[in-house]
């Protein structure tokens, strides 16, 4: 059971981090010195292969089944490189603040963290 805790508290920790308000990621940004690679580096916590983890945890009962419909990482998918969706400067500081595509992502987070939270 503590396994599953500790990956519930994973996946809480990086929603939350993608959740927070742009001046709370950017202090994160600065407190970790990552600069415009901050964007980055909250983008790869989204890992497809998370998927399989999450179902694991539906089946054991331990998070709602909604939180398997989450788009996060399939929207980083597409504005990646090669994705359809590919904007060079949707991975910038100032995307971050001001780009839809984030706020969006922001939401989604928000969505997801209640999902873990009530099963």
């Amino acid at each position: 059971m503590l396994d599953d805790e500790l990956l519930i508290k994973y996946f809480l920790n990086k929603a939350n981090i993608l959740s927070l308000e742009y001046e709370e990621q950017i202090k994160k940004a600065f407190e970790l010195d990552m600069g415009d690679y901050y964007t980055e580096d909250i983008a790869n916590d989204w890992l497809s292969e998370d998927i399989k983890i999450l179902n694991e945890l539906v089946k054991k009962n331990l998070i709602n089944k909604k939180a398997l419909e989450s788009q996060i990482d399939k929207n980083f998918i597409e504005v990646s490189l090669n994705g359809k969706l590919y904007k060079k400067e949707i991975w910038t500081l100032k995307a971050l603040k001001n780009d839809l595509f984030w706020k969006k992502q922001r939401i989604l987070a928000k969505q997801f963290i209640n999902e873990l939270l009530n099963k």
